[in-house]
């Protein structure tokens, strides 16, 4: 198993952050690449079991991610993992496994943001995958802390 480790000081309430990673609608807003993000079905669940569609445009074509969140602890941490992955309609396999966890914790008032991503790769270009699934997680998370920090400084928090 391989993961990616990116964390962030951010100077806010712990409950807005929290409001604002959990409404998957808003992914586009922060998250890099993503165009489209909605709940799977109409239940609107929150928790754990809650399955949501991620649409991303990549250099490679349309990509779309069945997630499942597998965690969720408000307001401190959620984890999906990714149930199936489409690049143009088709099914690509390149890791399992795959997951993200955002957890957000207090000590003595000051906010950390982290995300981690882990998966294994599999195939036979599992190595050269590996490389480009660490870089991209990577810059992906740096940039999407980024984000949510701009995000919650210019307080937009409230839903849509």
């Amino acid at each position: 198993m391989f993961n990616v480790k990116v964390s962030r000081i951010i100077k806010c309430d712990p409950e807005k952050v929290w409001e604002l990673i959990n409404q998957v609608e808003r992914f586009p807003e922060w998250m890099p690449g993503v165009v489209d993000a909605r709940l799977k079905s109409q239940s609107r669940k929150k928790g754990v079991g809650r399955k949501q569609i991620i649409i991303t445009h990549t250099d490679l074509g349309k990509a779309e991610s069945l997630q499942e969140v597998i965690a969720w602890e408000p307001p401190h941490r959620i984890t999906w993992q990714h149930l199936r992955d489409k690049l143009d309609g088709k099914e690509f396999t390149h890791a399992k496994e795959i997951r993200t966890t955002l957890s957000i914790t207090n000590i003595d008032g000051e906010i950390t943001l982290r995300m981690v991503g882990s998966w294994l790769p599999v195939g036979v270009s599992r190595r050269l995958m590996n490389r480009v699934m660490k870089r991209t997680m990577t810059r992906n998370f740096e940039k999407a802390l980024e984000n949510l920090q701009g995000l919650l400084h210019n307080g937009a928090t409230k839903g849509k």
